[in-house]
């Protein structure tokens, strides 16, 4: 076999193969003596009939056969001869037709590659990291809401107006498209009387009002479709929220006093702006990295990822009930969607080339102490068994996802010491 290659494009290699005669009639010999062996050929004995009537009866189809087998052999050794590692699946072109006996066989296949880079350009790029700090009214705010989770109700001691904090029971009734209300009221509506648990317009009006006021109250009034219903308030009970001390600490979890509570508090909020901040960061970074080392990428894969992230942008519109657009005379479809789905699949593969290029020239690798340590973290987090964790993720489609997940990682930690980092004062809130 002998074989050449070109470059179609940075990212596209077209292999010139050539089978020769003697090769492919090594391998039809061969294919003939084991057909002879075995054939069933009447007026011969198996293992006895002779190689001529072989041919004659099998030569057109052992040399169809021999036609792919060869073929893809070939292309195996041409790759590995020229260094390629190519990416989706292979075109064959300029095939001659199936196999003859006593001719060369030639054939082209073009693949796509993935995109190198000489070096990795990080000079001139500056992020900005906000300080980080757990504000007292942050923690506060979780404690009241912990005090509220664990909250008990009484009956009034003596009839008095709905105050804020209270839990109260409410029948609601739904007025019709004629004006008048609907004979069957909703199943009765228990909750307390707060921002969290309560809408707008009820936490509004409920105030003041006592068991059995009735008031009409309008849902979603600045919407197309607002609803109108009858509220009748039929209880009320008052809400004790207990003391926040260290005997709720110690309710709460391993705690001994409130500051603990508090400590803890304050250390699982930073932990979470740390992310927040950190995937901020990874954002900026690839945006970054993106514009500094512009890239050719392989139109397949370009191609193949904006056909998934079409196909999500339509199920997540027909989750919504957005309404199918009927495409205008000349046209395939939603063209916007189309385009963002394209420019968004660019932006991934890119990315993804990227983190391929930085671990190559950086010779970042994920290794099995690091898939280790993530599924101990995972079941630390969790809560579940190690191994269950392990097992589940053996599988090879998660062993791959996971990888990569990793390696992006290494390259974000690999490259962020490498640029320019400027940390400043965090927002005001608005």
């Amino acid at each position: 076999m002998s074989s050449t290659v070109r470059k179609v494009s940075p990212v596209v290699a077209e292999l010139d193969v050539t089978i020769p005669a003697a090769e492919i009639a090594e391998a039809a010999a061969r294919m003939f003596a084991q057909i002879s062996k075995e054939a069933r050929v009447r007026g011969f004995r198996r293992g006895k009939v002779p190689l001529g009537v072989v041919k004659r009866m099998f030569h057109k189809s052992v040399y169809a056969e021999l036609t792919g087998d060869l073929t893809y052999r070939a292309f195996l050794s041409a790759l590995k001869e020229h260094d390629l590692s190519p990416i989706g699946e292979p075109e064959f072109t300029k095939m001659e037709g199936i196999l003859t006996e006593g001719a060369d066989y030639g054939f082209s296949a073009r693949v796509e590659i993935a995109p190198q880079l000489e070096t990795v350009v990080t000079d001139g790029i500056e992020l900005k990291r906000s300080k980080l700090s757990v504000k007292p009214e942050v923690v506060d705010s979780e404690i009241h809401r912990l005090q509220v989770s664990m909250a008990t109700t009484k009956d009034l001691e003596k009839p008095r107006p709905v105050k804020k904090g209270d839990m109260v029971v409410v029948e609601m009734t739904r007025r019709l498209p004629d004006g008048t209300f609907s004979d069957t009221p909703m199943p009765d509506q228990e909750f307390a009387l707060d921002e969290d648990n309560c809408p707008p317009v009820l936490l509004d009006q409920l105030p003041g009002k006592n068991v059995g006021d009735t008031l009409e109250v309008t849902f979603g009034a600045d919407e197309k479709h607002p609803s109108t219903f009858r509220c009748v308030l039929k209880g009320v009970k008052e809400r004790i929220l207990p003391a926040a001390d260290d005997e709720l600490a110690r309710d709460l979890g391993d705690f001994d006093t409130m500051a603990d509570l508090r400590a803890d508090i304050e250390k699982r909020y930073l932990a979470s702006l740390e992310h927040r901040q950190r995937e901020g960061l990874r954002r900026e970074l690839f945006d970054a990295l993106r514009q500094k080392n512009p890239m050719a990428l392989p139109p397949a894969i370009v191609a193949k990822q904006a056909e998934s992230m079409r196909g999500h942008y339509d199920s997540i519109m027909k989750q919504i009930g957005a309404p199918d657009k009927e495409p205008a005379e000349g046209d395939s479809g939603d063209g916007n969607a189309d385009e963002l789905s394209r420019q968004a699949a660019v932006e991934i593969v890119h990315t993804h080339f990227l983190v391929e290029e930085v671990a190559r020239h950086g010779e970042l690798k994920v290794t099995d102490a690091d898939l280790d340590a993530h599924f101990e973290k995972m079941a630390q987090t969790t809560g579940l068994p190690l191994e269950r964790i392990r097992a589940e993720y053996s599988k090879p489609q998660y062993v791959r996802e996971l990888e990569g997940r990793l390696l992006e990682d290494k390259v974000f930690d690999f490259v962020v010491a490498k640029v320019k980092i400027v940390d400043v004062d965090a927002p005001s809130p608005a």
